[in-house]
């Protein structure tokens, strides 16, 4: 009888321990203190290292076309990303997606649409096996100020 014990806790042992592994680690707070940390330096290089490439865009008509960015080119759309103006969802006026990020201070579970993925605004992170990496966003050149 004390060997049917023993080894019915070593098995409960077990399976604990392998759905403890399986639960993936909590880091989309890390990650998003890191990204908007970035963002508020204007360090497009870290941006980029957070970024999962081809990074692509669309602008928010779904018949626009999806245009793909290598790191080169990304280095160069991000600044005009940030300063791309959206409208507030709650309040008039307007702020730029670089402001969004800022006022965006922690991430909430109305932010995932799954569990390895995040959408906050026009911006959607994927979770790789790198970890979490920015990959999308809702914009076009259009929208670009001349």
């Amino acid at each position: 009888m004390n060997g049917v014990r023993v080894f019915l806790m070593i098995f409960i042992a077990g399976i604990a321990t392998s759905c403890v592994a399986a639960v993936p680690a909590d880091t989309h707070h890390a990650f998003w203190a890191e990204f908007r940390q970035a963002v508020e330096d204007d360090d497009i290089q870290h941006v980029a290292m957070l970024t999962k490439f081809p990074f692509r865009t669309r602008g928010v008509d779904d018949a626009m076309p999806v245009v793909s960015y290598d790191e080169q080119e990304f280095t160069e759309i991000f600044p005009l990303i940030l300063k791309t103006e959206v409208p507030r969802q709650l309040e008039d006026g307007s702020l730029t997606l670089k402001q969004f990020i800022l006022e965006k201070q922690t991430l909430k579970t109305e932010d995932f649409s799954s569990q390895d993925q995040l959408w906050i605004g026009d911006f959607k992170f994927d979770r790789t096996e790198e970890g979490w990496r920015l990959s999308f966003v809702y914009w076009s050149e259009d929208q670009v100020d001349p």
